[in-house]
């Protein structure tokens, strides 16, 4: 998953927020899924998706995303998956959330980030 803040936007008051997968292994990525959530779920208004799907109907009280397309992703190669465009709530300015990709022939890989709104911009934190 690559978090970039120059890629992701604010304006006026709605965050949107590119979701871009990068290969950096020695092989072509194939049948690639992401799956992501939003861990307060109580803090946020979705705007609109493009290309995911969401999953929240099936996993109550869960914002749970995915990729709506299986994908190859050739080495050395980012692509971009989808957006999300959300609405922070209840003055919050950070944001959390969990992703897993999962391939062919890959044990599925996990992230935690946040996402924080500081003067106007974004940053990200992975950890």
């Amino acid at each position: 998953l690559l978090l970039d803040p120059g890629s992701t936007t604010v304006v006026e008051s709605v965050v949107t927020m590119p979701i871009i997968l990068m290969n950096s292994s020695i092989k072509m990525a194939k049948d690639v899924k992401l799956t992501f959530q939003i861990n307060e779920p109580y803090n946020i208004e979705v705007v609109s998706l493009k290309n995911l799907n969401d999953l929240a109907a099936f996993n109550q009280g869960r914002r749970l995303f995915e990729s709506m397309y299986d994908l190859r992703i050739y080495k050395g190669l980012s692509i971009r998956v989808g957006a999300i465009s959300f609405r922070l709530l209840n003055n919050t300015s950070t944001l959390s959330f969990t992703s897993k990709i999962y391939a062919d022939n890959m044990e599925p890989m996990s992230d935690n980030f946040d996402l924080q709104i500081v003067n106007g911009g974004v940053q990200y934190q992975l950890y």
